[in-house]
């Protein structure tokens, strides 16, 4: 009986999510993130954050997407003096 039920509950799962996935909405999405540079832009400047966001559309079987997103790194400073200054990048 656990058996069988448990059968059930898979396939009934199973099946289920491809349904749910078809099903024409708007997909948006929001969200924070950490920046660390690497190499010689990690040389220049400190770790920072951003943020981001994304919107999609369903198109038939496709899904149109666009995505933005922005992120500020910190300058460095030696001694008290201010190397380089803060930069904002901005992605579409």
């Amino acid at each position: 009986m656990i058996r069988r039920l448990a059968m059930v509950l898979g396939l009934s799962t199973l099946l289920a999510a491809p349904a749910a996935a078809q099903l024409p909405v708007l997909d948006v999405r929001i969200g924070a993130q950490g920046v660390v540079p690497t190499g010689d832009l990690g040389d220049v400047y400190k770790a920072g954050f951003g943020a981001y966001g994304r919107l999609g559309v369903p198109v038939g079987p496709l899904k149109l997407m666009g995505t933005v997103t922005w992120q500020r790194l910190k300058g460095t400073s030696i001694g008290g003096i201010q190397v380089t200054d803060d930069v904002d990048l901005i992605g579409i």
